[in-house]
């Protein structure tokens, strides 16, 4: 029979711990009383997202998946559905449905999955920038086949592009996480103390295969953009501006006239593009996008990619040391295929 070690671990962050004592009783109030001090537990967050985390079987490949609204859709990453002829999901009352396959994108390793099932528990969406680096998280999902699995760790940094999975680097911006995840977990739920989800855990950092330190997840904005694209178009419509651009370094933004560097250098523009349009110029330096500040290309491509083609940005830009805006409307550029299974 092969035995199975186990550790258990408790990291916090921002918190302090006080350890159980036996209970002192007290002549004027009993212990353990509605007014006593409850210990620390994430335990709302976990119940929340074990009963809609889901186990997803894609022929040899084992994974998870999130349901995401109650009429039976469910995301997964791209890469546990890949080349499956029969995709099985079973949920957390054991109940087994055979999936079709809605839509999937390549480029954000994202996948829609439906069941026929209705009234379904499932995962709001953290509202847009309530996730920041130093939150704790849980990852749940099912490593190595270990049903609903909670881990707990921090979100260790945002904007995370340095991520190499089969089929070369991902594209996006990741959450970055010291959260446990291992094989299996790929297509389950980075959820916020609230039980809200947070993101898709897509990749690890390993030079085994298994779990070395950190994690990645796909931000919760881009998961509601691709499935709300999924639902409506059976693709994803991305956004495109129609422009290269680059960090500065000290040297280049000293040239322009900056203190030190700031926003994005505008190495190249589309003539014909919504950028070129809207009239940006090579040379420009972008500073925000829709009012956030854009300090990598990372945060560029996010703040982009939450908007479809034919959609409207707010784009300042610093030109000759003044400040212009502009409101460029983005072109299509789909990288998304339909598939029915």
């Amino acid at each position: 029979m092969k035995k199975i070690f186990l550790s258990l671990v408790l990291a916090v962050s921002g918190l302090t711990l006080t350890l159980a004592q036996p209970p002192v009783k007290s002549p004027h109030r009993p212990a353990n009383t509605p007014h006593s001090s409850p210990p620390i537990s994430f335990r709302y967050a976990a119940r929340v997202a074990r009963r809609a985390v889901v186990s997803v079987r894609s022929d040899a490949v084992i994974g998870s998946g999130v349901i995401i609204a109650d009429r039976g859709y469910i995301v997964t990453n791209f890469h546990v559905v890949d080349h499956g002829s029969t995709i099985r999901v079973m949920l957390h009352d054991e109940r087994s449905f055979r999936a079709t396959l809605v839509g999937f994108d390549q480029r954000t390793d994202l996948a829609l999955l439906r069941i026929d099932a209705g009234a379904l528990p499932f995962l709001h969406y953290a509202a847009s920038g309530s996730i920041d680096v130093g939150d704790v998280v849980l990852a749940v999902g099912h490593p190595f086949g270990l049903p609903e699995t909670v881990t707990m760790g921090i979100v260790s940094a945002k904007g995370r592009t340095e991520v190499w999975r089969e089929g070369g680097n991902a594209a996006g911006a990741f959450l970055q996480t010291d959260a446990v995840v291992n094989p299996g977990n790929s297509g389950g739920a980075l959820v916020d103390l609230h039980g809200r989800l947070a993101g898709i855990t897509d990749a690890i950092a390993t030079p085994t295969g298994e779990y070395a330190g950190y994690s990645y997840a796909i931000p919760a904005e881009i998961v509601e953009k691709t499935v709300r694209d999924l639902i409506r178009f059976g693709k994803v419509l991305h956004g495109d501006l129609g422009v290269a651009v680059s960090k500065m370094d000290t040297a280049q933004a000293h040239r322009l006239g900056f203190a030190w560097p700031t926003g994005l250098y505008v190495d190249s523009i589309d003539a014909s593009g919504p950028a070129a349009k809207a009239g940006l110029r090579r040379g420009d330096v972008i500073t925000s996008i829709d009012e956030y500040a854009v300090e990598s290309t990372t945060r560029f491509q996010e703040l982009v990619a939450r908007h479809n083609g034919g959609e409207t940005i707010s784009l300042a830009y610093a030109r000759e040391g003044n400040i212009y805006r502009c409101y460029p409307r983005l072109q299509w550029e789909s990288h998304t295929t339909r598939q029915d299974h």
